[in-house]
């Protein structure tokens, strides 16, 4: 994705919020996305929620999927979660994880915000989410650029 000629995150930074979403997804059997797009409309909870469905994050068999979605146009984010997490995350949970990758990106530090934010997501998740012996990846821990 470009932004100004310049990827959002570049090839080491993607690896790194990859690497970061593997790890915390050892703790857990719930599932991390992050979708960065490049052009998201005014509504960006909306577009968000749109993507969830659109990527299938509702189809994890806990319900336990979080995505976090940032709009690059629109110098915005929005972070949701399918409603097996949403109940144990809780607003304080939630406003934790927005601060986080708010600080981070005021500061510049992209790829440090949302490596940041996975983890806080994992926290939660690995206590209500333990890993099981029949957990399996149910989706990509690859950033996704659209």
């Amino acid at each position: 994705m470009q932004l100004f000629g310049e990827k959002f995150l570049n090839r080491e930074e993607s690896l790194r919020v990859e690497e970061a979403i593997e790890a915390a997804e050892k703790s857990t059997c719930g599932e991390i996305r992050v979708v960065i797009a490049r052009s998201a409309p005014e509504d960006v909870f909306a577009a968000a929620t749109k993507t969830f469905a659109k990527i299938g994050m509702q189809k994890t068999e806990k319900r336990n999927g979080v995505l976090i979605y940032i709009a690059v146009n629109r110098k915005r984010f929005a972070v949701i979660g399918d409603e097996g997490i949403d109940v144990h995350m809780g607003q304080e949970g939630w406003d934790r994880t927005r601060d986080i990758l708010a600080d981070n990106f005021k500061a510049g530090k992209k790829a440090e915000g949302i490596i940041e934010a996975v983890g806080e997501v994992a926290k939660v998740l690995s206590e209500y989410f333990p890993p099981e012996e029949c957990d399996k990846n149910e989706l990509p821990n690859k950033p996704l650029e659209v």
